[in-house]
């Protein structure tokens, strides 16, 4: 009786440890900004997803932030001329979507692709990020391979904001 009662509640300390770690305080990470006089942007990145990994060229960057079995990405592109996905597939049926990302509506599009291995698709572009540079856009893209990948990448998008202090 006593062992069953011991395992029983391993069991449930296992499966609530499991159930915190899932829902865990996400770590506030700070993508450096794109150039002088703009500003740096923040996103909170949970346990179980990569830290973002840069990509820098002379006149954009691309961040990529995945989760570790990489069922599910977000790429963060800042710069002048983003390619937007959608519009090089010509058969797809593409959905919009209304969100929310630094306290702006926003407008998703939506798609998928059965025949690759991400079929969750969905990209935004953003702009105003800094009123100096007004064609300077950001272009959100996620891909999952499944609808409950893709919610968890569109989670952590949305707690993308701009950094407003001056350091």
């Amino acid at each position: 009786m006593r062992y069953r009662l011991i395992i029983l509640l391993c069991i449930a300390i296992f499966g609530i440890s499991c159930f915190f770690q899932d829902v865990a305080l996400a770590k506030l990470v700070e993508l450096p900004p794109y150039d002088v006089g703009v500003p740096s942007l923040l996103v909170d990145i949970p346990s179980g997803w990569t830290e973002p990994v840069r990509i820098k060229r002379s006149d954009f960057d691309i961040y990529y932030i995945s989760n570790i079995a990489n069922t599910a990405g977000i790429g963060i592109y800042i710069g002048f001329h983003p390619v937007r996905f959608r519009d090089r597939m010509n058969d797809l049926k593409v959905k919009k979507e209304f969100g929310n990302i630094d306290g702006n509506p926003i407008l998703w599009f939506v798609w998928q692709q059965k025949y690759l291995r991400h079929k969750h698709y969905r990209e935004t572009l953003l702009g105003g990020l800094a009123p100096e540079k007004p064609n300077l856009l950001i272009h959100i893209f996620l891909r999952a391979d499944s609808e409950f990948h893709m919610k968890k990448a569109l989670e952590i998008a949305e707690t993308l904001h701009v950094r407003t202090e001056r350091r």
